[in-house]
């Protein structure tokens, strides 16, 4: 089984502005969450999925791929599935891998994936690329 993390960093906001890139403690939500993954050493790879232009230069050539959000999914009203699905089709992972949702701003993830891995939200590769919607095995 091959696990895949998937990062989603919208620019706007409607509460606060630039939310993925206000400082926790020092650092980024965003930064906080790659930090994590890279940490709970199971991904084969890490994908940022953004808008941000710093956050792809940030993450280029540092062992994230970064894939620039287009613009008809990186709205107030665009579905987490058409970003999941948009991963799903760029990168076509192999049907036995697990794609993680790992959102900025639900918190930080490195203690929960290294404790508890199977607890945590992840989305099977193969049976969302068929479907409109994602589909939940597991929730913190």
């Amino acid at each position: 089984m091959i696990h895949f993390a998937l990062i989603p960093a919208r620019a706007g906001s409607k509460s606060i502005i630039n939310k993925n890139l206000q400082l926790v403690g020092g650092k980024s939500l965003v930064d906080r969450t790659i930090d994590c993954a890279k940490n709970a050493g199971f991904f084969k790879e890490i994908i940022l999925s953004t808008d941000i232009d710093v956050l792809l230069q940030r993450y280029a050539g540092q062992g994230v791929i970064c894939r620039r959000r287009p613009e008809g999914i990186s709205e107030d009203d665009s579905l987490m599935s058409q970003v999941v699905s948009d991963c799903i089709s760029t990168y076509q992972p192999p049907e036995d891998s697990y794609l993680w949702l790992l959102q900025p701003t639900t918190g930080t993830f490195s203690s929960a994936i290294r404790r508890h891995p199977r607890r945590c939200a992840w989305y099977s590769a193969r049976q969302i690329a068929p479907l409109p919607s994602l589909r939940l095995i597991a929730r913190l």
